[in-house]
Protein backbone atom coordinates (compact mmCIF):
# COMPACT_ATOMS: atom_id res chain seq x y z
CA UNK A 1 0.00 0.00 0.00
CA UNK A 2 1.35 3.42 -0.99
CA UNK A 3 0.53 6.58 0.95
CA UNK A 4 0.18 8.85 -2.13
CA UNK A 5 -0.79 8.15 -5.74
CA UNK A 6 0.73 11.24 -7.37
CA UNK A 7 3.58 13.68 -6.69
CA UNK A 8 3.96 17.10 -8.32
CA UNK A 9 7.41 18.69 -8.23
CA UNK A 10 6.38 21.93 -9.90
CA UNK A 11 9.27 23.92 -11.44
CA UNK A 12 12.83 22.63 -11.56
CA UNK A 13 15.74 23.87 -13.68
CA UNK A 14 17.11 21.60 -16.37
CA UNK A 15 19.81 19.10 -15.34
CA UNK A 16 19.40 19.97 -11.66
CA UNK A 17 18.37 17.49 -8.97
CA UNK A 18 17.73 19.75 -6.01
CA UNK A 19 14.12 18.66 -5.42
CA UNK A 20 12.86 15.41 -3.92
CA UNK A 21 9.72 13.99 -2.43
CA UNK A 22 9.16 10.92 -0.28
CA UNK A 23 6.59 8.15 -0.55
CA UNK A 24 5.97 5.31 1.90
CA UNK A 25 5.16 1.73 0.94
CA UNK A 26 3.55 -0.42 3.66
CA UNK A 27 3.52 -4.22 3.58
CA UNK A 28 0.02 -5.29 4.68
CA UNK A 29 0.64 -9.00 4.06
CA UNK A 30 1.92 -11.61 6.50
CA UNK A 31 5.05 -12.39 4.45
CA UNK A 32 8.21 -10.54 3.52
CA UNK A 33 8.02 -8.83 0.11
CA UNK A 34 10.53 -7.42 -2.37
CA UNK A 35 10.01 -4.15 -4.25
CA UNK A 36 11.66 -3.25 -7.56
CA UNK A 37 11.05 0.15 -9.15
CA UNK A 38 10.88 0.57 -12.94
CA UNK A 39 11.36 4.12 -14.23
CA UNK A 40 10.80 4.91 -17.93
CA UNK A 41 13.45 6.78 -19.86
CA UNK A 42 13.04 10.42 -20.90
CA UNK A 43 10.96 11.12 -24.04
CA UNK A 44 11.86 14.74 -24.65
CA UNK A 45 14.63 14.07 -27.14
CA UNK A 46 17.37 14.35 -24.57
CA UNK A 47 18.53 10.74 -24.95
CA UNK A 48 17.89 7.74 -22.74
CA UNK A 49 18.47 9.60 -19.46
CA UNK A 50 15.78 9.39 -16.82
CA UNK A 51 13.85 12.46 -15.75
CA UNK A 52 12.80 10.82 -12.44
CA UNK A 53 14.76 8.64 -10.06
CA UNK A 54 13.80 6.50 -7.08
CA UNK A 55 16.17 5.75 -4.22
CA UNK A 56 16.52 2.97 -3.34
CA UNK A 57 15.35 1.22 -6.48
CA UNK A 58 15.18 -2.17 -4.71
CA UNK A 59 14.17 -2.96 -1.16
CA UNK A 60 12.78 -5.72 1.04
CA UNK A 61 9.88 -4.94 3.37
CA UNK A 62 9.06 -7.14 6.35
CA UNK A 63 5.48 -8.08 7.23
CA UNK A 64 3.47 -5.17 8.64
CA UNK A 65 6.44 -2.83 8.13
CA UNK A 66 6.99 0.24 5.94
CA UNK A 67 9.76 1.48 3.66
CA UNK A 68 10.40 5.09 2.63
CA UNK A 69 11.47 5.85 -0.94
CA UNK A 70 12.83 9.17 -2.15
CA UNK A 71 11.72 10.46 -5.58
CA UNK A 72 14.01 12.89 -7.45
CA UNK A 73 13.13 15.09 -10.42
CA UNK A 74 15.90 15.96 -12.91
CA UNK A 75 14.51 17.52 -16.11
CA UNK A 76 16.74 17.01 -19.11
CA UNK A 77 15.60 20.11 -21.05
CA UNK A 78 14.16 23.57 -20.46
CA UNK A 79 10.57 24.61 -21.22
CA UNK A 80 9.11 21.10 -21.06
CA UNK A 81 6.31 19.40 -19.18
CA UNK A 82 7.07 16.03 -17.58
CA UNK A 83 4.55 13.37 -16.57
CA UNK A 84 5.46 9.71 -16.10
CA UNK A 85 4.15 6.57 -14.39
CA UNK A 86 6.65 5.08 -11.95
CA UNK A 87 5.89 1.42 -11.38
CA UNK A 88 6.85 -0.64 -8.32
CA UNK A 89 6.78 -4.40 -8.90
CA UNK A 90 6.05 -6.26 -5.64
CA UNK A 91 6.37 -10.01 -5.03
CA UNK A 92 6.82 -12.35 -2.08
CA UNK A 93 10.46 -12.85 -1.15
CA UNK A 94 9.85 -16.56 -0.58
CA UNK A 95 8.76 -16.89 -4.22
CA UNK A 96 11.75 -15.19 -5.83
CA UNK A 97 12.47 -18.41 -7.75
CA UNK A 98 10.10 -20.96 -9.29
CA UNK A 99 12.15 -23.68 -7.58
CA UNK A 100 11.00 -22.45 -4.16
CA UNK A 101 7.27 -22.80 -4.78
CA UNK A 102 4.84 -25.18 -6.48
CA UNK A 103 2.42 -24.19 -9.24
CA UNK A 104 -0.59 -24.48 -6.92
CA UNK A 105 0.81 -22.00 -4.37
CA UNK A 106 2.46 -19.53 -6.75
CA UNK A 107 1.30 -15.96 -6.15
CA UNK A 108 1.81 -13.70 -9.19
CA UNK A 109 3.49 -10.35 -8.51
CA UNK A 110 1.47 -7.16 -8.39
CA UNK A 111 2.34 -3.57 -9.19
CA UNK A 112 1.92 -0.24 -7.44
CA UNK A 113 1.86 2.87 -9.64
CA UNK A 114 2.98 6.38 -8.78
CA UNK A 115 2.37 9.33 -11.14
CA UNK A 116 5.19 11.91 -11.12
CA UNK A 117 4.83 15.39 -12.64
CA UNK A 118 6.94 18.50 -13.05
CA UNK A 119 7.99 21.19 -15.52
CA UNK A 120 11.03 23.25 -16.45
CA UNK A 121 9.36 26.57 -17.40
CA UNK A 122 11.18 29.37 -15.65
CA UNK A 123 8.93 32.04 -17.17
CA UNK A 124 5.30 32.29 -18.29
CA UNK A 125 3.91 29.04 -19.62
CA UNK A 126 1.89 28.32 -22.77
CA UNK A 127 -1.65 29.54 -23.09
CA UNK A 128 -3.73 26.33 -23.29
CA UNK A 129 -6.60 25.74 -25.68
CA UNK A 130 -8.70 23.18 -23.84
CA UNK A 131 -12.29 21.97 -24.21
CA UNK A 132 -14.11 19.81 -21.65
CA UNK A 133 -16.99 17.61 -22.74
CA UNK A 134 -20.45 17.72 -21.11
CA UNK A 135 -20.12 21.47 -20.64
CA UNK A 136 -19.57 23.04 -17.25
CA UNK A 137 -22.12 20.94 -15.35
CA UNK A 138 -22.03 17.26 -14.36
CA UNK A 139 -24.98 15.56 -12.64
CA UNK A 140 -24.64 12.18 -10.92
CA UNK A 141 -27.48 9.72 -10.44
CA UNK A 142 -28.80 9.14 -6.94
CA UNK A 143 -26.19 7.01 -5.14
CA UNK A 144 -26.38 4.80 -2.07
CA UNK A 145 -24.64 6.31 0.95
CA UNK A 146 -21.15 4.82 1.21
CA UNK A 147 -21.22 3.57 -2.38
CA UNK A 148 -19.80 5.33 -5.45
CA UNK A 149 -21.01 6.34 -8.88
CA UNK A 150 -18.89 7.49 -11.78
CA UNK A 151 -19.03 9.89 -14.73
CA UNK A 152 -16.44 10.25 -17.48
CA UNK A 153 -15.42 13.52 -19.07
CA UNK A 154 -13.16 14.16 -22.05
CA UNK A 155 -10.51 16.89 -21.93
CA UNK A 156 -9.40 17.80 -25.46
CA UNK A 157 -6.25 19.76 -26.23
CA UNK A 158 -7.09 21.68 -29.41
CA UNK A 159 -3.78 23.55 -29.49
CA UNK A 160 -0.48 22.66 -31.14
CA UNK A 161 1.40 22.60 -27.81
CA UNK A 162 1.12 20.13 -24.93
CA UNK A 163 -1.02 21.10 -21.94
CA UNK A 164 -0.71 20.07 -18.32
CA UNK A 165 -3.68 19.82 -15.98
CA UNK A 166 -4.50 18.94 -12.40
CA UNK A 167 -7.66 19.02 -10.27
CA UNK A 168 -7.82 20.73 -6.92
CA UNK A 169 -8.44 18.37 -4.05
CA UNK A 170 -11.84 17.93 -2.41
CA UNK A 171 -10.92 17.70 1.27
CA UNK A 172 -14.31 16.23 2.14
CA UNK A 173 -13.69 13.17 -0.01
CA UNK A 174 -17.08 13.49 -1.72
CA UNK A 175 -15.81 14.08 -5.26
CA UNK A 176 -12.54 12.88 -6.77
CA UNK A 177 -11.00 12.57 -10.23
CA UNK A 178 -8.75 9.97 -11.81
CA UNK A 179 -6.24 10.71 -13.13
CA UNK A 180 -5.92 13.64 -10.77
CA UNK A 181 -3.32 15.23 -13.04
CA UNK A 182 -1.66 14.58 -16.38
CA UNK A 183 -0.15 15.83 -19.59
CA UNK A 184 -2.15 16.06 -22.84
CA UNK A 185 -0.11 16.11 -26.07
CA UNK A 186 -0.97 18.51 -28.86
CA UNK A 187 -4.23 17.72 -30.70
CA UNK A 188 -4.94 14.84 -28.32
CA UNK A 189 -7.37 14.16 -25.48
CA UNK A 190 -7.52 12.65 -22.00
CA UNK A 191 -10.42 10.76 -20.42
CA UNK A 192 -10.98 11.57 -16.74
CA UNK A 193 -13.28 9.63 -14.43
CA UNK A 194 -15.04 11.66 -11.73
CA UNK A 195 -16.18 9.68 -8.68
CA UNK A 196 -19.03 10.65 -6.36
CA UNK A 197 -19.10 9.03 -2.90
CA UNK A 198 -21.85 10.43 -0.63
CA UNK A 199 -21.36 10.10 3.11
CA UNK A 200 -24.82 11.24 4.23
CA UNK A 201 -28.38 11.05 2.95
CA UNK A 202 -28.59 14.51 1.42
CA UNK A 203 -27.97 16.50 -1.76
CA UNK A 204 -24.44 17.58 -2.71
CA UNK A 205 -25.10 20.33 -5.23
CA UNK A 206 -23.12 23.17 -6.77
CA UNK A 207 -19.70 21.74 -5.95
CA UNK A 208 -16.91 23.41 -7.94
CA UNK A 209 -14.35 20.99 -9.39
CA UNK A 210 -11.48 23.22 -10.50
CA UNK A 211 -9.18 22.09 -13.31
CA UNK A 212 -5.92 24.08 -13.27
CA UNK A 213 -4.20 24.29 -16.66
CA UNK A 214 -0.45 24.73 -17.17
CA UNK A 215 0.10 25.42 -13.44
CA UNK A 216 -1.53 28.85 -13.69
CA UNK A 217 -4.23 29.90 -11.26
CA UNK A 218 -5.54 32.29 -13.90
CA UNK A 219 -6.17 29.38 -16.27
CA UNK A 220 -8.84 27.44 -14.42
CA UNK A 221 -11.87 25.73 -15.86
CA UNK A 222 -14.59 24.90 -13.35
CA UNK A 223 -17.12 22.06 -13.50
CA UNK A 224 -20.28 22.24 -11.37
CA UNK A 225 -21.00 18.84 -9.80
CA UNK A 226 -24.42 17.80 -8.49
CA UNK A 227 -25.26 14.56 -6.70
CA UNK A 228 -27.54 13.06 -4.10
CA UNK A 229 -26.91 10.45 -1.41
CA UNK A 230 -29.80 8.05 -0.73
CA UNK A 231 -30.56 5.03 1.44
CA UNK A 232 -32.88 2.30 0.10
CA UNK A 233 -36.27 2.20 1.84
CA UNK A 234 -39.37 0.09 1.41
CA UNK A 235 -42.92 1.20 2.23
CA UNK A 236 -45.90 -1.15 2.67
CA UNK A 237 -48.78 0.92 1.37
CA UNK A 238 -51.89 -1.07 2.39
CA UNK A 239 -50.86 -1.96 5.95
CA UNK A 240 -52.59 -0.42 8.97
CA UNK A 241 -50.83 2.06 11.23
CA UNK A 242 -50.28 -0.71 13.76
CA UNK A 243 -48.49 -2.79 11.12
CA UNK A 244 -51.28 -5.34 10.52
CA UNK A 245 -52.44 -6.86 7.26
CA UNK A 246 -55.92 -8.44 7.21
CA UNK A 247 -57.12 -11.19 4.92
CA UNK A 248 -60.82 -11.85 4.45
CA UNK A 249 -62.47 -14.74 6.38
CA UNK A 250 -61.97 -17.96 4.43
CA UNK A 251 -63.76 -21.27 4.80
CA UNK A 252 -61.87 -24.46 5.48
CA UNK A 253 -61.25 -26.16 2.16
CA UNK A 254 -61.03 -22.93 0.17
CA UNK A 255 -58.29 -20.40 -0.37
CA UNK A 256 -58.27 -16.63 -0.62
CA UNK A 257 -55.70 -14.07 -1.61
CA UNK A 258 -54.91 -10.40 -1.15
CA UNK A 259 -52.32 -8.11 -2.68
CA UNK A 260 -49.67 -6.56 -0.45
CA UNK A 261 -48.38 -3.41 -2.16
CA UNK A 262 -44.70 -2.56 -1.74
CA UNK A 263 -43.22 0.76 -2.89
CA UNK A 264 -39.65 1.98 -3.22
CA UNK A 265 -39.95 5.78 -2.72
CA UNK A 266 -36.22 6.42 -3.22
CA UNK A 267 -34.27 6.83 -6.47
CA UNK A 268 -31.89 3.91 -5.89
CA UNK A 269 -32.67 0.23 -6.54
CA UNK A 270 -33.12 -2.25 -3.71
CA UNK A 271 -33.55 -5.98 -3.16
CA UNK A 272 -36.22 -7.34 -0.81
CA UNK A 273 -36.66 -10.79 0.75
CA UNK A 274 -39.89 -12.00 2.40
CA UNK A 275 -39.93 -14.85 4.91
CA UNK A 276 -42.99 -16.71 6.23
CA UNK A 277 -42.99 -18.78 9.48
CA UNK A 278 -41.86 -22.31 8.64
CA UNK A 279 -44.83 -23.97 10.34
CA UNK A 280 -47.26 -22.15 8.01
CA UNK A 281 -45.18 -21.92 4.84
CA UNK A 282 -46.63 -24.01 2.02
CA UNK A 283 -49.46 -25.44 4.12
CA UNK A 284 -51.59 -22.52 5.28
CA UNK A 285 -49.84 -19.40 3.95
CA UNK A 286 -47.91 -18.69 0.80
CA UNK A 287 -46.30 -15.52 -0.56
CA UNK A 288 -45.41 -14.92 -4.19
CA UNK A 289 -42.90 -13.59 -5.12
CA UNK A 290 -40.75 -14.07 -2.02
CA UNK A 291 -37.91 -11.89 -3.28
CA UNK A 292 -37.26 -9.39 -6.01
CA UNK A 293 -35.64 -6.17 -7.13
CA UNK A 294 -37.33 -2.76 -7.11
CA UNK A 295 -35.98 0.13 -9.12
CA UNK A 296 -36.36 3.71 -7.96
CA UNK A 297 -40.00 4.76 -7.43
CA UNK A 298 -41.23 1.32 -8.50
CA UNK A 299 -44.12 -0.66 -7.00
CA UNK A 300 -44.86 -4.37 -6.80
CA UNK A 301 -47.96 -6.29 -5.70
CA UNK A 302 -47.18 -9.33 -3.53
CA UNK A 303 -49.80 -12.10 -3.56
CA UNK A 304 -50.57 -13.48 -0.09
CA UNK A 305 -52.54 -16.76 -0.29
CA UNK A 306 -54.39 -18.23 2.69
CA UNK A 307 -56.01 -21.69 3.04
CA UNK A 308 -57.13 -22.45 6.63
CA UNK A 309 -57.01 -25.94 8.10
CA UNK A 310 -59.31 -25.28 11.02
CA UNK A 311 -61.92 -22.79 12.20
CA UNK A 312 -59.79 -20.24 14.04
CA UNK A 313 -57.95 -16.95 13.56
CA UNK A 314 -54.36 -17.38 12.40
CA UNK A 315 -51.87 -14.71 13.42
CA UNK A 316 -48.27 -14.68 12.26
CA UNK A 317 -45.53 -12.23 11.41
CA UNK A 318 -44.22 -11.61 7.92
CA UNK A 319 -40.59 -10.44 7.86
CA UNK A 320 -39.28 -8.29 5.00
CA UNK A 321 -35.58 -7.49 4.75
CA UNK A 322 -34.23 -4.77 2.47
CA UNK A 323 -30.68 -4.40 1.19
CA UNK A 324 -28.74 -2.84 -1.65
CA UNK A 325 -28.32 -4.65 -4.93
CA UNK A 326 -24.74 -5.74 -4.16
CA UNK A 327 -22.11 -5.37 -1.50
CA UNK A 328 -18.66 -3.79 -1.72
CA UNK A 329 -16.55 -4.84 -4.68
CA UNK A 330 -13.67 -7.25 -4.04
CA UNK A 331 -10.07 -6.05 -3.96
CA UNK A 332 -8.96 -6.58 -7.57
CA UNK A 333 -5.27 -6.56 -8.38
CA UNK A 334 -5.64 -8.24 -11.75
CA UNK A 335 -8.47 -8.12 -14.27
CA UNK A 336 -8.20 -11.90 -14.53
CA UNK A 337 -8.87 -12.32 -10.80
CA UNK A 338 -12.29 -10.75 -10.40
CA UNK A 339 -13.23 -12.43 -7.12
CA UNK A 340 -16.70 -12.70 -5.64
CA UNK A 341 -18.79 -9.74 -4.52
CA UNK A 342 -20.09 -10.09 -0.98
CA UNK A 343 -23.78 -9.71 -0.23
CA UNK A 344 -24.85 -6.29 0.93
CA UNK A 345 -25.86 -5.97 4.60
CA UNK A 346 -29.51 -5.58 5.54
CA UNK A 347 -30.49 -1.91 5.74
CA UNK A 348 -34.15 -2.22 6.78
CA UNK A 349 -36.27 -4.87 8.46
CA UNK A 350 -40.08 -4.70 8.36
CA UNK A 351 -42.42 -6.86 10.42
CA UNK A 352 -46.05 -7.20 9.28
CA UNK A 353 -48.65 -8.99 11.41
CA UNK A 354 -50.95 -11.14 9.25
CA UNK A 355 -54.47 -11.66 10.61
CA UNK A 356 -56.15 -14.54 8.78
CA UNK A 357 -59.59 -15.68 10.05
CA UNK A 358 -60.43 -19.28 9.20
CA UNK A 359 -64.16 -20.10 8.99
CA UNK A 360 -66.05 -23.38 8.99
CA UNK A 361 -65.80 -25.88 6.16
CA UNK A 362 -66.76 -24.60 2.75
CA UNK A 363 -69.21 -27.48 2.39
CA UNK A 364 -70.70 -29.31 5.35
CA UNK A 365 -73.17 -32.16 5.70
CA UNK A 366 -76.36 -32.01 7.74
CA UNK A 367 -76.55 -34.26 9.60
CA UNK A 368 -72.79 -34.86 9.90
CA UNK A 369 -73.36 -38.66 10.19
CA UNK A 370 -76.05 -41.05 9.06
CA UNK A 371 -76.86 -44.35 10.80
CA UNK A 372 -79.06 -46.80 8.91
CA UNK A 373 -79.14 -49.31 11.75
CA UNK A 374 -79.69 -53.00 10.91
CA UNK A 375 -81.11 -53.68 7.48
CA UNK A 376 -81.98 -56.79 5.52
CA UNK A 377 -79.69 -57.84 2.70
CA UNK A 378 -80.89 -56.80 -0.78
CA UNK A 379 -83.26 -54.25 0.73
CA UNK A 380 -82.62 -50.50 0.50
CA UNK A 381 -83.38 -47.53 2.70
CA UNK A 382 -83.23 -43.82 1.89
CA UNK A 383 -82.57 -40.97 4.30
CA UNK A 384 -82.43 -37.19 3.77
CA UNK A 385 -79.13 -35.32 3.82
CA UNK A 386 -78.23 -31.70 3.04
CA UNK A 387 -75.12 -30.10 1.54
CA UNK A 388 -74.53 -26.63 2.93
CA UNK A 389 -72.28 -24.11 1.17
CA UNK A 390 -71.08 -21.70 3.85
CA UNK A 391 -68.77 -19.71 1.57
CA UNK A 392 -69.35 -16.49 -0.37
CA UNK A 393 -68.78 -18.05 -3.78
CA UNK A 394 -70.39 -20.64 -6.02
CA UNK A 395 -68.73 -24.04 -5.77
CA UNK A 396 -68.55 -27.02 -8.06
CA UNK A 397 -68.73 -30.15 -5.89
CA UNK A 398 -68.22 -33.85 -6.39
CA UNK A 399 -68.93 -36.57 -3.78
CA UNK A 400 -66.44 -39.41 -3.32
CA UNK A 401 -66.63 -42.37 -0.94
CA UNK A 402 -64.65 -45.33 0.30
CA UNK A 403 -65.10 -48.21 2.75
CA UNK A 404 -63.46 -47.98 6.16
CA UNK A 405 -64.67 -51.49 7.07
CA UNK A 406 -66.85 -54.04 5.29
CA UNK A 407 -67.49 -57.79 5.08
CA UNK A 408 -65.71 -59.97 2.57
CA UNK A 409 -66.62 -59.89 -1.09
CA UNK A 410 -67.06 -56.15 -1.54
CA UNK A 411 -65.55 -54.06 -4.33
CA UNK A 412 -61.79 -53.79 -3.79
CA UNK A 413 -61.71 -50.30 -5.28
CA UNK A 414 -63.79 -48.99 -2.37
CA UNK A 415 -61.29 -50.39 0.13
CA UNK A 416 -58.20 -49.06 -1.64
CA UNK A 417 -59.21 -45.53 -2.66
CA UNK A 418 -61.81 -42.90 -3.24
CA UNK A 419 -64.53 -43.70 -5.77
CA UNK A 420 -67.14 -41.22 -7.08
CA UNK A 421 -70.63 -41.70 -5.65
CA UNK A 422 -73.14 -42.93 -8.24
CA UNK A 423 -76.48 -41.30 -8.87
CA UNK A 424 -79.74 -42.86 -7.68
CA UNK A 425 -80.84 -45.87 -9.75
CA UNK A 426 -77.44 -47.52 -9.72
CA UNK A 427 -76.85 -50.86 -8.00
CA UNK A 428 -73.93 -49.63 -5.89
CA UNK A 429 -73.93 -49.95 -2.10
CA UNK A 430 -74.44 -46.19 -1.62
CA UNK A 431 -76.11 -43.86 -4.10
CA UNK A 432 -77.26 -40.21 -3.91
CA UNK A 433 -79.68 -38.02 -5.79
CA UNK A 434 -77.10 -35.36 -6.81
CA UNK A 435 -73.54 -36.69 -6.38
CA UNK A 436 -72.09 -33.73 -8.32
CA UNK A 437 -73.12 -30.28 -9.45
CA UNK A 438 -72.94 -26.61 -8.51
CA UNK A 439 -73.69 -25.22 -5.04
CA UNK A 440 -74.63 -21.52 -5.06
CA UNK A 441 -73.06 -19.27 -2.43
CA UNK A 442 -74.72 -19.46 1.00
CA UNK A 443 -77.11 -22.18 -0.14
CA UNK A 444 -78.52 -25.43 1.24
CA UNK A 445 -78.98 -28.33 -1.19
CA UNK A 446 -81.38 -31.02 0.05
CA UNK A 447 -80.58 -34.49 -1.24
CA UNK A 448 -81.16 -38.16 -0.42
CA UNK A 449 -78.72 -40.96 0.32
CA UNK A 450 -79.66 -44.59 -0.25
CA UNK A 451 -78.01 -47.63 1.31
CA UNK A 452 -78.60 -51.04 -0.33
CA UNK A 453 -76.43 -53.86 1.17
CA UNK A 454 -75.80 -57.05 -0.82
CA UNK A 455 -74.14 -59.09 1.95
CA UNK A 456 -74.47 -59.39 5.72
CA UNK A 457 -71.96 -57.55 7.92
CA UNK A 458 -71.05 -54.08 9.15
CA UNK A 459 -70.42 -51.32 6.61
CA UNK A 460 -68.65 -48.07 7.48
CA UNK A 461 -68.41 -45.54 4.64
CA UNK A 462 -66.46 -42.26 4.48
CA UNK A 463 -67.92 -39.63 2.17
CA UNK A 464 -65.71 -36.81 0.90
CA UNK A 465 -66.88 -33.65 -0.81
CA UNK A 466 -64.36 -32.32 -3.33
CA UNK A 467 -65.02 -28.65 -4.19
CA UNK A 468 -63.71 -26.12 -6.67
CA UNK A 469 -64.57 -22.45 -7.14
CA UNK A 470 -66.62 -21.51 -10.20
CA UNK A 471 -67.02 -18.14 -11.88
CA UNK A 472 -70.09 -16.23 -13.02
CA UNK A 473 -70.24 -18.29 -16.20
CA UNK A 474 -70.48 -21.52 -14.19
CA UNK A 475 -67.04 -22.73 -15.27
CA UNK A 476 -64.39 -23.79 -12.81
CA UNK A 477 -61.90 -21.11 -11.81
CA UNK A 478 -58.34 -22.32 -12.22
CA UNK A 479 -56.35 -21.45 -9.11
CA UNK A 480 -52.69 -20.44 -9.18
CA UNK A 481 -50.29 -23.23 -8.13
CA UNK A 482 -49.57 -21.62 -4.77
CA UNK A 483 -53.29 -21.58 -3.85
CA UNK A 484 -54.01 -24.98 -5.36
CA UNK A 485 -51.27 -26.47 -3.21
CA UNK A 486 -52.85 -25.05 -0.08
CA UNK A 487 -56.42 -26.27 -0.67
CA UNK A 488 -56.81 -29.86 0.45
CA UNK A 489 -59.58 -30.64 2.92
CA UNK A 490 -61.57 -33.78 3.70
CA UNK A 491 -65.11 -33.95 5.14
CA UNK A 492 -66.25 -37.33 6.35
CA UNK A 493 -69.69 -38.81 6.94
CA UNK A 494 -70.21 -42.26 8.45
CA UNK A 495 -73.03 -44.61 7.63
CA UNK A 496 -73.23 -48.13 8.93
CA UNK A 497 -75.41 -51.17 8.64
Amino acid sequence: MIDVKEVDFGYSAANSMNMSKTVVLTNKTTEKVSVNWFIPSGKDGGGSSRDFEVRPENADILSKKSQTFEIFFKPSANNFYYCQELEALVYFKSQRSFRLVSDSTLQPPWNVCLRAMGHSFSMEQFLPKIAISKGSKLTFPSTVVGDSSFQTIKITNMGNLPAQFYFENDHGGIYSAKPWSGLIPANDFQLVTVKFTPKKEKKYNNFNLACVLNNSESMIQRIILNGEGSTPKLVCENVTKSGSFYLKPTCVGLSSERKLNLHNPTRVPLVYTISVPAKLQGTILDVNPKCGKLMGNERVAITVSFAPRSEKIYRCKLHIKVRCVSGPAPDMRDSRQLGITNSAPSLQSIGIVLVCPGGGGAVSFAPPSVDFGVKLVNYSETKPISLINGSDCDLHYELLHNLASAPEGVNEELLNGWVPVKASGSEELVVMDAPSGILPARSNLKSKITFQPNNHGKYVFNVLCNVARVGKNGKQVMLPPDQLRLTNNNMNDIIQS
